[in-house]
């Protein structure tokens, strides 16, 4: 295993890139820059430098990559602040930390990429689109005409509410049963057993052909 020990030069190459003419704090901040050997977990206040420390650790590693073992490091963020920055202060210099064998970004982009998304490849033997809410509900309301189909049958479904009609029809989940299709709400069948009906070609033509074929897919643990 890599442990690698930071010199003066990689300090004050971080520090040029985030300060300027300023150094970290000897006593909060470098202390937590340098320490490569054990885990530290830092509690702090919004605005306190967490963000800083984390990216003085990450440029002042740049110099030192690729490890000599050829392994590669792992950088998780709950949101992309920190990665932009780094990019943003790095330019070019900061690719090395994007290419494999590292890799730095959010928690969900790790999921989808060593997780979720080989996972569905595997299970289901073609490629993946996205894996987004907000996406696959943008890409699911541009098929007009089978949400209006759709609208109608759920007209049905909320007691006649308008304003449900809509929350209902993202309600609607794809699954596998017995090796087929199946369209649920939560884990109840919707029991479209009229696969002629307008109501089930619509969906079918919207959840599966369009959807699911594109590889369009949400984080619902029902989604196939």
């Amino acid at each position: 295993m890599s442990i690698v020990n930071f010199i003066d030069e990689d300090i004050h190459y971080a520090e040029k890139i985030l300060l300027g003419n300023k150094t970290f704090d000897i006593n909060e901040k470098l202390p937590i820059i340098k320490r490569m050997d054990k885990s530290i977990s830092v509690m702090a206040c919004p605005g306190s430098g967490k963000t800083t420390a984390l990216m003085g650790k990450i440029i002042a590693l740049v110099n030192h990559l690729p490890l000599n073992d050829g392994k590669g490091i792992c950088i998780i963020t709950h949101t992309n602040v920190a990665i932009n920055e780094i990019k943003s202060r790095l330019g070019s210099r900061g690719d090395i930390l994007f290419q494999y064998p590292n890799f730095i970004g959010t928690i969900q982009a790790f999921t989808d990429k060593f997780l979720s998304i080989p996972f569905l490849k595997q299970a289901y033997r073609q490629g993946i689109t996205a894996i987004n809410d907000e996406y696959y509900y943008q890409k699911m309301f541009q098929r007009k005409k089978e949400i209006t189909i759709l609208k109608k049958y759920a007209y049905g479904k909320c007691g006649r509410d308008y304003s449900k009609i809509d929350n209902y029809i993202k309600s609607i989940v794809l699954r596998r049963k017995d090796g087929e299709f199946d369209f649920c709400t939560g884990d109840k069948s919707l029991n479209l057993k009229n696969k002629s009906s307008d109501t089930y070609k619509a969906l079918y033509s919207l959840l599966v052909d369009s959807l699911f074929s594109q590889g369009i897919l949400r984080y619902d643990i029902h989604t196939c």
